[in-house]
């Protein structure tokens, strides 16, 4: 029980609180000294020498890379290395003073996981110029990224900003918004790099590299990863349950920031228009609007795919049908699966025994299939602690080039429509004996799927998160092929 005495002093005491914390937090951010430092991020360049396929791939498209290796380093190099993280200020009266600097800048290590690097990049149609302009406009970062709700330039110290920003993460009956200080140096190589400095995230590193084409086509570059399951417990909670979700969210984070820089520096929607004077989408006419690929882009998948599983994000294909409009966004996934397409054949084309290999299918039933057509009942089913659904549907498919081509679209179920074509690519290498698998999906959940599934369509961007998510794993059942059955 409070006295009288108490009770009146207690708003008094509680306002003041809030403005000491008020002022030692506007104190932290105003004198904060921003030092410089180096990043275990490698350049993309590391592992992929020939940035022509990066090119290739990113011409048409936002290409996210799930890093399959811990291919970073956090031991303390023996030397100052201009190729790390030298940092030089673009202020000629502070040039002389950074650069006498003989001390070896602190290097920021990752936590102690077993972390997979995230690398995203796409061809942007501007001089190198205006996308580094656009990169490094931290103030405005609102009105170019549709996750960051509230951004503020804080600080900055010769090549070195504080800003401070505030997320929006939405996911089914559950949504987030963490606010995060991150602190961006320029190196003397031109790459831009970004650290976690306080906020509601752990922690969250990324570096950006801008690499001029030609005149007019810049390559953006990000390599990243953040702990984007310690904004909040609950979603610790959920990333718990379903730990494909904490695995795979910087994928979705990365594909978003790479798009939302291409369409404000573009000036344009990543989306084009698609009059349907049917009804609805005929299989198997329908795939032609999947992802397809190139003969050089299909070596760019093969050395690109050593790195991780690659996605390639196409522009959203809006369709207007005669009843009701919606939208297609098509994503093609790729692996490389360390056998030879020989071996793999007896499995890859025995979808009946899938379940048994890739965990993310729960079951496939009724089925009826020849080395030509194909028909099967399928359920996908997911577990986040705080929900749990499962998504039911039926295909049918067809069978092409002796089996390495196969075609689907669903019949019935919760996709209305969902398109797909899996190819199985045989190494022409002597000395290669993998194959590379690609998986391009295309999807629409259907208006009578259940409560969570509408409440998933709805949520922005949800075809492309949800595409990203789904297809990487079920890329990497691709590559489960390979092991023993569980």
């Amino acid at each position: 029980m409070l006295s009288n005495a108490h009770r009146k002093q207690s708003p008094f005491t509680v306002a003041i609180l809030i403005l000491l914390t008020l002022f030692c937090t506007s104190a932290f951010a105003s004198n904060q000294s921003l030092l410089s430092w180096q990043t275990p991020l490698p350049r993309i360049q590391d592992f992929i020498q020939n940035t022509q396929h990066l090119e290739a791939l990113g011409k048409h498209h936002i290409v996210v890379v799930h890093g399959k290796a811990k291919n970073y380093s956090n031991d303390k190099p023996l030397k100052h290395s201009a190729h790390h993280s030298t940092v030089v200020s673009n202020n000629p009266k502070t040039l002389s003073s950074t650069n006498n600097s003989t001390e070896t800048p602190p290097l920021y290590p990752l936590p102690d996981e077993d972390i997979q690097l995230t690398y995203a990049f796409t061809v942007i149609r501007a001089p190198e110029e205006k996308v580094r302009e656009t990169l490094m406009d931290f103030a405005h970062y609102r009105r170019t990224m549709p996750h960051i709700i509230e951004s503020e330039l804080l600080q900055q110290q010769d090549n070195h900003w504080l800003g401070q920003y505030r997320l929006t993460f939405q996911m089914p009956l559950l949504s987030f918004e963490p606010q995060v200080q991150i602190q961006h140096t320029l190196l003397d190589n031109s790459d831009l790099i970004e650290r976690r400095i306080a906020g509601d995230i752990d922690y969250s590193v990324a570096r950006w590299q801008t690499i001029a084409l030609d005149k007019h086509r810049t390559l953006l570059v990000q390599t990243s990863w953040a702990d984007i399951g310690s904004v909040s417990w609950l979603m610790r909670l959920v990333f718990a349950a379903q730990p494909d979700m904490n695995r795979l969210s910087p994928l979705t984070a990365a594909a978003l920031t790479i798009q939302s820089l291409k369409e404000r520096i573009e000036k344009r929607h990543f989306s084009r228009n698609q009059r349907l004077y049917a009804t609805k989408l005929l299989f198997p006419d329908s795939t032609h609007y999947l992802t397809s690929l190139s003969a050089s882009q299909q070596d760019a998948l093969h050395s690109l795919t050593k790195l991780g599983s690659v996605n390639m994000i196409s522009s959203a294909i809006q369709f207007s049908p005669q009843r009701h409009s919606f939208t297609l966004q098509p994503i093609l996934s790729a692996i490389s699966v360390p056998e030879p397409y020989e071996t793999l054949k007896s499995r890859a084309t025995n979808i009946a025994k899938y379940p048994k290999y890739m965990r993310t299918i729960s079951d496939i039933e009724d089925v009826v299939d020849d080395s030509r057509h194909h028909q099967s009942q399928w359920s996908l089913g997911f577990n986040f602690a705080v929900f749990t659904f499962d998504i039911d549907f039926g295909i049918e498919g067809l069978w092409n080039n002796e089996q390495t081509q196969f075609s689907f679209a669903s019949t019935q179920g919760d996709f209305n429509p969902l398109i797909g074509q899996i190819n199985w690519y045989p190494s022409t290498t002597p000395d290669d004996t993998s194959t590379l698998v690609t998986m391009a999906l295309a999807h629409n959940i259907n208006d009578n799927a259940g409560y969570i599934l509408n409440t998933i369509k709805h949520i922005p961007y949800s075809q492309m998160f949800a595409g990203l998510y789904v297809g990487t794993l079920l890329i990497e059942g691709q590559q489960e092929l390979a092991y023993k059955p569980r």
